[in-house]
């Protein structure tokens, strides 16, 4: 029993270890960039063992991007699951995130490769996350906290293009503040502020932004 629960730790190990060089090379080199051999040669496992483990090359890929909608889901749900009340959970949503991507930078590298690579595909995971964050938004809706015209799958694309476009351009965009006296630090936070409370002022009804709303949002 010790020695089965050895090998599967041990394979476990292995398989996360191809995982970390996989994405890190696919992040760098894109998906047609990068062969079997080139994991092989940098994570130091056989190519047949990386074949035992993923199939493919194409499985190896998807898992990568399976893994990284992992650790936002993780992330969200240590971020939310102890809010009650919905509009914190929008505005958990849109922090989440934010920082999520700054802190998972090849994750956007990855996506901008899939961009230029032509793959148009969901990636394993992002439509269920999507429909989860919809969900909640809709359930807002429901209870006369946001508005009832906005789709909520735009809004929640909306929210992951603001985060991804910051991120994406930072190194040029925080240049236009030169001379404002503030650091890159202080403009990554106001940024989030702005979106955020665009964003919620955008979606509140207007019920909601009379009646108290409007101090959460400073």
């Amino acid at each position: 029993m010790l020695v089965e629960k050895a090998k599967s730790r041990d394979a476990e190990n292995t398989k996360q270890a191809i995982l970390d060089v996989a994405e890190k090379l696919f992040s760098e080199k894109g998906f047609s960039g990068v062969s079997v051999r080139d994991i092989s040669e940098a994570s130091g496992v056989s190519q047949s063992l990386i074949h035992h483990h993923f199939g493919s090359k194409h499985a190896l890929y998807q898992e990568v991007k399976r893994r990284a909608i992992e650790r936002f889901w993780h992330k969200w749900h240590a971020r939310t699951s102890a809010i009650t009340h919905r509009p914190n959970i929008i505005r958990e949503g849109i922090e989440t995130f934010y920082w999520f991507v700054r802190d998972n930078q090849t994750i956007m590298r990855l996506s901008c490769w899939a961009c230029l690579e032509g793959d148009t595909d969901l990636w394993p995971g992002e439509k269920e996350t999507m429909d989860f964050l919809a969900q909640e938004i809709a359930e807002a809706q429901r209870e006369g906290i946001l508005r009832n015209d906005i789709d909520p799958i735009m809004l929640t694309i909306l929210i992951e293009a603001a985060s991804f476009f910051w991120w994406q351009y930072r190194a040029n965009l925080v240049k236009l503040f030169e001379g404002s006296g503030r650091s890159a630090g202080e403009i990554d936070c106001e940024y989030l502020q702005t979106i955020t409370k665009i964003l919620l002022c955008g979606v509140l009804t207007h019920q909601k932004q009379t009646s108290g709303s409007k101090e959460e949002l400073h």
